[in-house]
């Protein structure tokens, strides 16, 4: 045993350091929308017929320039229809999801624009449902893990193993999601594959884009695909599509949001990034843990200031910002249930002169009991 362990000791000597993996150049150009004043809402779960209704009769009128919706994808339908659902890829259709047809999106879209509301479409990209397996998509799709017909085989799919590490950007970009089998954006062909899913919306007159996972995607690679989305719609003479990706930070970690500063940009676009850290302020309001709203002064004292440089947080041309959003909901910290107080918090948000602003609009459930539930669906749940 020993000597195997010497020898194995050995082959890794000889094998050297793993090699260095490629790296995104920071410069970025802004979005603009922070410049602008904008603020977007989320509608998590709702369908497109009752999100059409929102942007005419509401969300137009009341002057928010865009809605971030659930992933129109086919997605997979699990036996409880969790909201996770929405998550879990079977295919690049948009003919039947949980939201409706593919016919109702593109009027929803048409709809919103009309009154200048811009459609964000929440792309799940990273990765393909694991569950159930085999099993039926939302639009009649039978598949299995790692076998997506017409679409992906496994041949398209990272080696498998589990996402474990947080100081490996090769575990965190390489490796499963919760076992969601992770597609190898390392080929040129899958990279295109997913670039003609995101200009087949951009096409139908969506605005924008949410990179969902976005951190657990190689940062130069998924600049490709940015970079292909952007070409072809300069070439056709539509205008770049909005994006924002998903990328929370940890101390420590491999990869910070900062990686992921430089996407879009080569190809002449941009891309702004969450800022999860933003969400503290729910606290500040909620006075946990001994905090309290004086905290929130932008000319406090030290430990009693919100800025850039006391939260330590990215610069506010970059940030999209939030109190919730469809995962920390989950959380049960601040939220619907707590009235005024969290109506309250919103209003300090959207006047802050910092990061492009969201607000959620979700459905009510337990929480942490009903964590899992899904939105208001009937029996075979379609909302």
């Amino acid at each position: 045993m020993l000597l195997l362990l010497a020898a194995a000791g050995c082959s890794r000597e000889l094998a050297g350091p793993a090699p260095q993996r490629p790296v995104l150049a920071p410069a970025y150009r802004p979005t603009g929308h922070m410049a602008a004043g904008d603020v977007f809402v989320h509608l998590f779960e709702w369908r497109w017929t009752d999100i059409a209704a929102e942007c005419e009769n509401v969300l137009g009128p009341a002057g928010f320039t865009a809605v971030q919706i659930s992933p129109p994808e086919e997605h997979s339908i699990e036996p409880t229809y969790p909201w996770s659902e929405r998550y879990q890829p079977v295919s690049y259709s948009i003919a039947h999801s949980r939201s409706g047809t593919g016919a109702e999106f593109g009027d929803m879209v048409n709809r919103c624009k009309a009154v200048g509301v811009g459609i964000i479409a929440d792309a799940v990209i990273n990765h393909m449902t694991n569950y159930p397996s085999p099993g039926l998509g939302s639009n009649g799709t039978a598949y299995s893990k790692y076998n997506y017909p017409g679409l992906y085989t496994a041949s398209d799919f990272h080696t498998p193993c589990a996402v474990n590490n947080y100081q490996s950007a090769a575990n965190v970009q390489d490796c499963e999601l919760l076992g969601l089998p992770d597609l190898n954006t390392g080929l040129a062909s899958v990279r295109q594959k997913i670039a003609d899913y995101l200009l087949t919306l951009a096409r139908l007159g969506v605005a924008g884009f949410r990179i969902d996972a976005a951190k657990h995607i190689q940062q130069v690679e998924l600049d490709d695909i940015l970079g292909r989305v952007n070409r072809a719609l300069t070439a056709e003479g539509r205008p770049l599509p909005y994006v924002f990706l998903e990328v929370i930070g940890g101390a420590g970690e491999a990869l910070s949001p900062r990686d992921y500063f430089g996407e879009g940009y080569s190809s002449g676009g941009g891309a702004d990034i969450t800022e999860f850290t933003f969400t503290g302020v729910g606290n500040k309001f909620q006075n946990l843990n001994g905090e309290h709203i004086s905290q929130l002064n932008p000319n406090g004292t030290p430990g009693n200031q919100f800025s850039e440089t006391a939260w330590g947080i990215m610069p506010s041309d970059k940030a999209v910002v939030f109190l919730e959003n469809h995962d920390t909901q989950h959380l049960c910290g601040l939220s619907y249930r707590d009235g005024n107080v969290f109506r309250l918090a919103n209003v300090w948000m959207l006047a802050q002169p910092y990061g492009y602003p969201s607000v959620l609009s979700s459905y009510a459930f337990d929480c942490p009991d009903g964590n899992a539930v899904g939105p208001p669906s009937d029996a075979n749940g379609w909302t």
